[in-house]
């Protein structure tokens, strides 16, 4: 008889400052903390997969649907850092990050019902009436705007949980490795769901179709993933801030936002060098010299910042280690995301020759289908790679050169395959280079993190410039990740609001590979000055 398996919960502590690394676990426990981040990335590729024809179909026009797709990371890029800065102070008796993760799963739950079943809603209040269709296609966008919203939103409160859980403990360094790996299972799986034919089989018969078949898929599979989660991570409740451990710099004394930060140099080979930054002066009204035009604009935008809600204000104060790492994000995931949205419609249109507005049944309109179709095996491949390069080769790459030159890889190798896709437009050939494409994926879901991470090991010499004085200026890892993550969002609104004017101005989908080629260029000269280490910010300082 077979003993049983018993996975043992994670305990994470609310807050932990200066431990050893003491603590193990393994590879099955972070498997499953990061179970529900693969959910959510099936949830949204399979999703988005049906939802523009579902959109059309419904009657809403190309113009307006753009803007539906748009107002979910709209709504992220402001909320999401306000979501991660809560969670950083939450108090709850569940833990910090459980709470948002099990709010938002919620949201996608409810939105994965509303988006298939929008219809039988409407003619279940309204009866068979225009009324009917009217409410039903609006609870289809309003579900659009959830889902697009709440699965991207719940991977911020996901990452610090995996960052809480991860700190001091012999995973520390490759905690998401693993989050990069489920994200790119969970995009397989998602595609992979969309690909089989679901109306033939007695399930598509029970549910009522291709759609709604899919999508009750979805829903299971997404409940087990994030119960997987929720359970095994178990949080420790923080009804009080620790301040002796918060707020502590270097030599273990309180630090005080007027009293200058000094960085020894403990080592005998000198590799940290003794200097002494200056007095902070955080307000900015106060300037000897106001004659030069850009001391009048710091004066004028200090005090339109003193007229917004502290909410605001604490967003808008990004600390200077994250300001390159933040440009180089946004950059990067533009240039993918660009790539990711418009990928099927340039194969059908730009390799297949087809034509989505062309009759049903007619020649251009089946070339049209069979390019998107052929193109949705790209981006597979493009999953199947990322997976396979975050989980076996990214850790010990940058273990051997380094982390710049493994994100300057991953940025290098999207950028040299979007061009080769204008060069030769074939399916075999631009296929292929979709699936390189997954080695900037897998970099931009494992490098970002880690990074933040490590920044947050030595907060007194990276974060110099943000004060530390009580709870309420205090400054976890979920806004900084918050933060990082806003750069997907801003990605994905700045793409919805300029993409489809520049390919009607264009007459050409080689548009959006063309942006998504500048955008890959702008990501490599960015990352070039992303701070990867301690010696790289005391050079900052001394400038």
């Amino acid at each position: 008889m077979m003993d049983s398996i018993v996975i043992e919960p994670v305990v994470i502590p609310a807050r932990i400052s200066g431990m050893s690394s003491n603590r193990t676990i393994s590879s099955v426990q972070l498997l499953l903390l990061n179970a529900i981040v693969c959910g959510l990335e099936f949830c949204a590729s399979a999703g988005f997969t049906y939802i523009p024809p579902m959109l059309l179909k419904a009657g809403v026009e190309e113009r307006y649907m753009s803007i539906i797709l748009g107002l979910g990371p709209l709504l992220g890029f402001f909320l999401v850092p306000i979501i991660g800065r809560a969670s950083d102070q939450c108090r709850s008796r569940y833990g910090r990050r459980r709470p948002f993760i099990f709010g938002l799963s919620l949201l996608v739950i409810v939105s994965l019902v509303m988006i298939p079943y929008g219809e039988y809603f409407g003619v279940y209040a309204f009866g068979d009436s225009d009324s009917s269709k009217n409410f039903g296609i609006f609870l289809l966008c309003t579900g659009v705007v959830i889902l697009d919203f709440a699965s991207e939103a719940c991977l911020t409160p996901c990452e610090a949980l995996l960052s809480d859980a991860c700190k001091n403990t012999d995973k520390r360094e490759r905690c998401f490795t693993y989050y990069s790996f489920m994200i790119s299972l969970g995009g397989c799986i998602g595609y992979l769901i969309t690909a089989l034919d679901w109306r033939s089989s007695s399930v598509g018969m029970y549910f009522g179709g291709q759609e709604q078949s899919a999508f009750s898929l979805l829903i299971v599979l997404f409940m087990f993933t994030m119960f997987a989660t929720l359970l095994v991570a178990e949080e420790t409740s923080q009804r009080t801030f620790e301040n002796k451990n918060d707020y502590v710099n270097l030599n273990g004394t309180k630090t005080d936002d007027n009293i200058p930060l000094i960085i020894e140099d403990k080592s005998k080979n000198g590799s940290l060098p003794s200097i002494s930054l200056p007095e902070r002066k955080m307000d900015h009204s106060v300037l000897s010299d106001v004659t030069s035009p850009r001391s009048i604009l710091t004066i004028l935008c200090a005090r339109c910042g003193k007229m917004l809600p502290e909410t605001v204000q604490n967003l808008l104060r990004i600390p200077v280690v994250l300001r390159p790492l933040a440009i180089a994000n946004f950059c990067s995931w533009t240039s993918l995301m660009c790539f990711n949205l418009f990928y099927t419609d340039f194969v059908a249109h730009a390799v297949y020759k087809g034509n989505p507005n062309a009759p049903e049944d007619s020649p251009l309109r089946e070339l049209y289908d069979e390019g998107v179709r052929m193109a949705s095996w790209g981006l597979l491949f493009h999953c199947i790679t990322s997976a396979i390069y975050a989980y076996y080769f990214i850790e010990k790459l940058i273990q051997s050169y380094g982390t710049k030159p493994v994100f300057m890889f991953g940025a290098i190798s999207m950028t040299l395959s979007l061009m080769g896709m204008l060069v030769v437009p074939g399916i075999v050939f631009v296929n292929i280079l979709a699936s390189l494409t997954g080695f900037a994926y897998a970099t931009l879901t494992t490098i970002p993190f880690l990074l933040v991470n490590s920044y947050h090991e030595n907060k007194e010499i990276y974060f110099y410039d943000v004060p530390s004085r009580g709870p309420s200026q205090y400054r976890g890892i979920g806004a900084d990740i918050a933060l990082i993550d806003s750069a997907f969002f801003l990605s994905q609104v700045l793409l919805s609001c300029f993409m489809g004017y520049l390919v009607h101005l264009t007459g050409s989908v080689f548009s959006y590979i063309c942006c998504a080629s500048v955008f890959g260029v702008l990501a490599c000269y960015f990352i070039t000055d992303v701070i990867c280490s301690k010696q790289q910010m005391v050079a900052l300082l001394k400038k």
